[in-house]
């Protein structure tokens, strides 16, 4: 399949940006009051550049999921600032974003896929790590909550966050470590692995690798979660 023209590019842009303005606005709800539409819709303008500019169409990956991603890291990216002294969306954002880096680090290292079938199934293969950085996100944020939960909810989270305890506590030291530093220090994965003396590049396999043993771990564990 040939490489991805400018013309094509440019069609792609133009295309996806009534989805990007989505992401955009469905990011603003859960921000704090006076963050001005405009700066959102632009991140995601932004974003969706990016991933145009990225996208490799012999990958398999539609580009509307491919460019997912890429917008939702550059509203993340922007917002970081604007809502950095509000601790439940700094540990969701900074959560988020390794969730991104999750998908990244899997489609961008997967072989090229040889037919659809492929590229479905090796969409699909990631999808349970996907709902475990997200459980395990919301947990994060949910650590500082602004306003207390309906008994029973709390009970559900108390007994959903034990089961990640018990899975984090078994991961090697390293993984433990990155987990620890993304989702409940609010770090990003590139400062996770300064910290640990490692590269970005490093930091986000060691991240990915931990997601998938804790995801293993906790379909040991069983139970719904």
């Amino acid at each position: 399949m040939a490489a991805t023209s400018d013309k094509d590019r440019a069609a792609l842009i133009e295309k996806t940006l009534p989805y990007a303005r989505r992401l955009a606005l469905q990011a603003l709800r859960d921000l704090p009051r006076g963050v001005p539409v405009d700066d959102i819709v632009s991140a995601a303008n932004a974003g969706l550049v990016d991933a145009a500019q990225r996208y490799d169409a012999t990958r398999g990956a539609q580009f509307t999921t491919f460019a997912h991603y890429r917008i939702r890291g550059a509203i993340l990216d922007y917002v970081r600032d604007v809502a950095s002294d509000h601790p439940v969306y700094r540990a969701r954002a900074a959560a988020e974003a390794a969730v991104d880096s999750l998908v990244e680090q899997r489609l961008g290292n997967a072989p090229a896929p040889a037919s659809q079938a492929d590229a479905a199934q090796q969409l699909a293969s990631i999808v349970g790590e996907i709902a475990t950085t997200c459980t395990l996100a919301e947990i994060a944020a949910q650590t500082a909550p602004v306003t207390a939960p309906d008994p029973e909810s709390a009970l559900q989270h108390t007994e959903l966050s034990t089961r990640f305890v018990e899975a984090i506590a078994k991961l090697p030291e390293r993984e433990r470590r990155v987990v620890q530093s993304v989702y409940f220090e609010a770090q990003t994965i590139e400062q996770a692995g300064r910290a640990m003396g490692l590269s970005k590049s490093w930091a986000s396999r060691l991240h990915a690798r931990a997601i998938a043993l804790l995801r293993a771990e906790l379909e040991a564990l069983g139970g719904d979660w």
